[in-house]
């Protein structure tokens, strides 16, 4: 344990190094110099009190000068030393933040971020973003306030060797904060999960998504009902740690006052048996009153470190699941044969698998189009060929290399997708297009192509400020589009990679009219001509699908047929059943309209 906090604290002096050198140098420096400096102030004053009794006026004189002096110097150096340690923790923060970021999104597969258990951490840690940002600034003042007790225990020593007992009544007070602390930790180990639920249903509420639902539907008082009821459980707990943690600190500093009232008598009655001054009494009571707040505030420091510790071990966990950052040597892709060979994946926690020894081989510049009920298992296979997970057994090869050999960075930036559930980006149109290949986004005229490719030039030209037009709801000059528009846009991002060997549309018109549909299959159609890339097609409207050079029948996570629209046509199966109920209208577009891949499940 010890040697993990010592790695959490060098990591995080580490990232404040990082964040700002000169400052961070600067504040080790002047924070124990700051803290010890507090007893001279304390120290002359004793001095002029003793020189005033004495009547010594020149040395009273002198002591009192050396007290301005003091005061001022600790004044200025206290106010550097914040001033420098607040500078860096804002430094450290957003180093933090970055490095946060940089975590979350490095996190290679969905597999993490659709686990609860996952999910509960990050809100703890998202909770304590705050305490982990300023650790370092804590830190730096424990150095400050141990430099402190320091020069008070000295000073205390020079009074009475008795008073140096002194420091132990504050004991109570610094172990009930570490108790406080600790069922801290618990309380908001045990909300997380309502707090994370309440958070989605404040976002649900409060955003235009789900609007037309929550107002159709009348959910309004359900929605808060449900919210309230959360935020009581929240609230409850919080306030009953609340209460544990006050008593703790109550029993704590009743202790500590008693040692000072016990000091302060100790010296009185020295003083009037005249084996003390009326310096030392002054000095007692500077010291009681420098003490007090000194205990008081390494108490807090106590506790915040504490949980900053705490808080800590989850962004070192975080760390870890993240896994070591960098690209990974190994081959590039190459164009080839696509082959599933006895593909079978589960989500984890998941009894039954989702995918069950599917095999099949997709030549080079073939066009394969995904059918199959929901649930079947289509968006899945979509999943294990971005690797946003991997196969709990068998292959998927190109080339006849098995896809999890080439780095992961290279394997993606060969490869391009449209899914379903597309984001809305808002951001200045190019861009949102343009971040669809990184390394033409500034290239005016490949994110003209990618727009024209995705059959969205009309929209583009219908806006105010045409490709510069900013998207979203978030801005005041924001332009919002239609479901149908945003979709235009994001099939024009998947368009950015000009020469992908493996393109996937999941679903890429379910928003579009029947129109903009067929011309968009019709470019498709063009462009799966390059005869080294292979384009991936889930799709419920079967006039979109017999374009396919290949069919695949997904059904139950098995594959139940494997051909051309005719060819499946010709024989009995679930495709020509498919395509029969949709002839006939019993199955339209929209009925058919595609649902989410079954979820991974929640485990409680």
């Amino acid at each position: 344990m010890r040697l993990e906090w010592l790695r959490l604290w060098s990591a995080l002096l580490r990232l404040a190094l990082r964040a700002d050198r000169r400052r961070a140098v600067t504040v080790l420096l002047l924070a124990p110099l700051a803290g010890a400096a507090i007893g001279a102030p304390a120290l002359t004053l004793k001095w002029t009190v003793d020189a005033v009794v004495r009547g010594d006026r020149g040395q009273a004189f002198a002591a009192a000068a050396a007290l301005a002096g003091a005061v001022v110097a600790v004044s200025l150096l206290g106010t550097a030393a914040t001033s420098v340690r607040l500078a860096l923790q804002q430094q450290a923060g957003q180093a933090l933040d970055r490095h946060l970021i940089e975590l979350c999104t490095g996190i290679p597969g969905l597999d993490r971020h659709e686990d609860p258990a996952f999910q509960d951490r990050l809100e703890i840690l998202h909770r304590n973003r705050d305490v982990l940002a300023s650790a370092i600034s804590s830190l730096l003042e424990n150095l400050r306030t141990g430099a402190r007790l320091v020069s008070m225990v000295v000073l205390l020593a020079g009074i009475d060797l008795r008073l140096l007992l002194l420091p132990l009544f504050a004991l109570p007070t610094v172990l009930a904060a570490g108790a406080g602390q600790r069922l801290q930790r618990r309380c908001d180990e045990e909300i997380a999960a309502p707090s994370r639920l309440r958070g989605w249903l404040f976002t649900l509420g409060s955003t235009a998504g789900p609007a037309k639902e929550l107002r159709v539907y009348n959910l309004a008082d359900e929605l808060t009902r449900r919210h309230d009821r959360l935020q009581q459980v929240v609230n409850d707990r919080d306030q009953s740690t609340a209460i544990r943690v006050a008593a703790l600190e109550f029993a704590g500093w009743t202790v500590f006052c008693a040692g000072i009232l016990g000091a302060v008598a100790l010296v009185l009655h020295r003083a009037v048996h005249g084996t003390a001054t009326a310096g030392d009494v002054v000095l007692l009571v500077t010291l009681a009153t420098h003490v007090d707040s000194t205990v008081a505030t390494a108490a807090r420091a106590v506790q915040w470190l504490r949980r900053a510790s705490w808080a800590g071990s989850h962004y070192r966990w975080l760390i870890g699941e993240a896994g070591p950052s960098g690209s990974v040597a190994g081959p590039a892709p190459e164009p080839g044969e696509l082959v599933f060979d006895r593909v079978t994946f589960g989500y984890p926690g998941r009894e039954q698998p989702v995918l069950r020894e599917v095999s099949l081989r997709i030549p080079a510049g073939a066009t394969v189009a995904l059918v199959g009920a929901n649930g079947a298992g289509k968006s899945t296979v979509v999943k294990l060929l971005c690797r946003l997970y991997e196969p709990t057994s068998g292959h998927i090869r190109l080339g006849g290399r098995d896809i999890r050999d080439f780095p992961l960075d290279a394997w993606r930036a060969r490869i391009t997708a449209a899914f379903q559930d597309f984001y809305r980006y808002e951001l200045p149109l190019r861009d949102g297009v343009g971040i669809g290949d990184l390394s033409t986004m500034d290239d005016a005229g490949a994110v003209t192509r990618a727009i024209a490719r995705a059959g969205a030039t009309a929209l583009v030209d219908s806006l105010p400020a045409g490709a510069a037009t900013q998207l979203g709801r978030s801005y005041t000059d924001g332009q919002d589009l239609s479901a149908g528009q945003w979709q235009q846009l994001a099939v024009a991002r998947a368009m950015m990679r000009e020469h992908p060997l493996l393109t996937i549309l999941d679903e890429p018109t379910a928003s579009l009219d029947p129109a903009a549909e067929q011309a968009l299959f019709e470019r498709y159609a063009a462009a799966a001509a390059d005869p080294t890339s292979i384009t991936i097609l889930v799709s419920h409207r079967f006039s979109t699908v017999r374009t396919a050079d290949l069919i695949v029948v997904l059904d139950s996570g098995q594959v139940r047929q494997f051909g051309t629209h005719q060819q499946l046509l010709a024989e009995p199966g679930p495709y020509a059943t498919l395509v029969a109920l949709h002839t006939r209208g019993f199955a339209t577009p929209e009925a058919t309209e595609p649902a989410a891949e079954p979820a991974p499940p929640v485990r409680q």
